[in-house]
């Protein structure tokens, strides 16, 4: 209770208890990043939790990873983040967040359903 109390409040980047913190992933995550930056391909499908995607775009928006929660109290199952690097400009742009439109005809599987 006290845990959420103060996650909720995002004055600070709290670990979960027994686990890592926004920074501590984002510095994780950071350098998968660069490695798939270094790489010829030229699409990257990379699966993982809402929380990571929440830390990864708080990172690369140079953010307090306090305010992570500002990217959606709660992210669809199966969503789709994408994001674009531009090798040029040496920068990430978000291009879509949490859509969830193939969904659309499973409303069953929409957390608001459960």
């Amino acid at each position: 209770g006290e845990f959420l109390k103060q996650r909720s409040a995002m004055r600070c980047d709290l670990p979960f208890p027994s686990g890592e913190c926004g920074l501590d992933v984002w510095n994780r995550v950071s350098g998968v990043l660069n490695e798939i930056i270094r790489t010829n391909y030229k699409n990257v499908v990379v699966v993982t939790h809402g929380g990571t995607i929440r830390s990864i775009l708080t990172g690369l928006l140079g953010l307090d990873q306090a305010k992570k929660l500002q990217f959606g109290l709660c992210l669809e199952n199966t969503s789709i983040t994408q994001l674009y690097y531009y090798e040029d400009r040496n920068c990430f742009y978000i291009e879509r967040f949490n859509d969830y439109a193939h969904l659309e005809h499973e409303p069953e599987l929409l957390r608001n359903n459960w």
